[in-house]
């Protein structure tokens, strides 16, 4: 009897623990693989956030280079025309793009006025190759429009050029 006691314990300890042990020895696989594809998928979660950030950033670089005075996300929803980039970018224009559109004319007069700038900057910077008196001729010579209209009245006849040699000879 005592052996069939110890029998019954023997069988049900390892009834309990043989079913213990396939219940952790199932689990434990099924859990790792679970935790890998778990990792695996915030890992490719992690990647395209930083992707996404990358590309936001790339956008941004290409804006502050169009215009610098855009240097964040608020600055452009700061814009007097934020609702309308807003519109484009929900529209699936790019941040770039969707900034190119919706300040076009701003764009366009700045421009135009850096153009206007650089080229009266080279008049400005080639002046100093026109000498005085030099290659115009009479031309050449401004007479003040009070004593052209001095001339004019004392000298009836007068042409242009006389009254630039007269000035010319007596304003050395």
């Amino acid at each position: 009897m005592e052996n069939l006691e110890n029998t019954q314990v023997e069988e049900a300890c390892a009834t309990s623990s043989a079913s213990e042990q396939p219940a952790n020895v199932e689990t434990s696989p099924n859990r790792d693989e679970g935790e890998e594809f778990v990792n695996s998928e915030r890992l490719a979660l992690r990647h395209q956030g930083e992707a996404r950030r990358r590309a936001i950033e790339e956008e941004f670089r290409k804006i502050n280079a169009i215009d610098p005075t855009v240097k964040s996300f608020d600055d452009l929803m700061l814009m007097e025309n934020a609702e309308e980039f807003a519109e484009k970018v929900r529209r699936g224009y790019s941040l770039t793009d969707a900034f190119i559109i919706t300040n076009s004319k701003r764009l366009s007069a700045r421009i135009k006025n850096a153009a206007v700038r650089s080229t009266l900057s080279r008049l400005a910077a080639k002046q100093h190759l026109i000498g005085a008196g030099t290659g115009g001729g009479e031309a050449a010579i401004d007479v003040p429009a009070e004593t052209y209209s001095l001339y004019k009245s004392l000298y009836p006849g007068i042409t242009d050029g006389e009254i630039r040699r007269h000035y010319k000879a007596h304003n050395k």
